[in-house]
């Protein structure tokens, strides 16, 4: 048979830290101190802490079983931004590949226009003649040294 014994421990939340502020043997009495001392406003948070050590096993099982108002309302501020801060960042990251995409279709659209541009068409096609005129000009000469 094992023997457990439960402890439930108020912490107040100080200079950045939790600090035990009070234990109970009561569970009841514990909540209720730690609503009221919630109530009062001089802490920043409060918590109630339930210790339930089994001295067969000599395992201490430890969980929460009371938050404060005010760090219930910092935790809900912190998701809160933390969600802010993730859609903001998936925005940006929508933005960064649309950004991509217009870069790429200027890209493309811009080597099109390069290819397709008559100027050097043109330019291809005086060259083109150019050779050809220069081509029956040295067959000629050729022509005529033999």
């Amino acid at each position: 048979m094992s023997i457990c014994m439960k402890a439930f421990e108020i912490h107040t939340f100080q200079g950045g830290k939790w600090k035990i502020d009070s234990i109970f043997d009561d569970r009841d009495l514990a909540l209720f101190e730690a609503q009221r001392m919630d109530g009062s406003g001089r802490h920043a948070g409060i918590r109630v802490i339930e210790e339930e050590f089994d001295e067969l096993t000599q395992k201490t099982k430890i969980r929460t079983i009371y938050r404060g108002t005010k760090v219930e309302q910092s935790n809900a501020q912190a998701l809160e931004k933390s969600r802010e801060v993730r859609e903001q960042v998936a925005q940006q990251r929508v933005q960064q590949q649309q950004e991509k995409v217009r870069q790429r279709e200027e890209a493309v659209k811009a080597e099109q226009a390069r290819k397709s541009n008559p100027i050097r068409l043109i330019g291809l096609f005086g060259l083109i003649a150019l050779f050809g005129i220069a081509a029956v000009v040295a067959l000629r000469f050729l022509h005529e040294l033999i």
